[in-house]
């Protein structure tokens, strides 16, 4: 009697052992799934900074310069488009000019 029980204690032991094993490695799964997310999401701000630190200006001289060289760029097609401008209500003009005199 005495063996039966040892043996159903051990095997007691046996199915409580099992089941901190399986609750060890689910614990185990769900912290492997996490690490995988937070490396994920370690990844994506990394490279997201990375875009970011593309966008600072290292010299504001620099940029200075820049916005300088884009506003001439935009005064010189400013006046290509006034020049223009003019040009087509020239045209207009002598466009209707000569349609009047066409039609006396």
């Amino acid at each position: 009697m005495h063996l039966v029980h040892e043996n159903l204690h051990e095997a007691d032991d046996a199915v409580a052992s099992a089941r901190k094993v399986r609750g060890y490695k689910q614990t185990g799964n769900e912290l492997a799934d996490r690490q995988a997310e937070l490396k994920f999401a370690l990844l994506s701000e990394r490279q997201q900074a990375e875009k970011l630190s593309e966008q600072i200006v290292q010299s504001p001289e620099r940029l200075q310069r820049s916005v300088a060289g884009i506003q001439s760029e935009v005064d010189k097609e400013r006046a290509l488009v006034a020049a223009a401008d003019r040009r087509n209500r020239d045209l207009h003009t002598r466009n209707d000019v000569v349609h009047k005199a066409c039609l006396r």
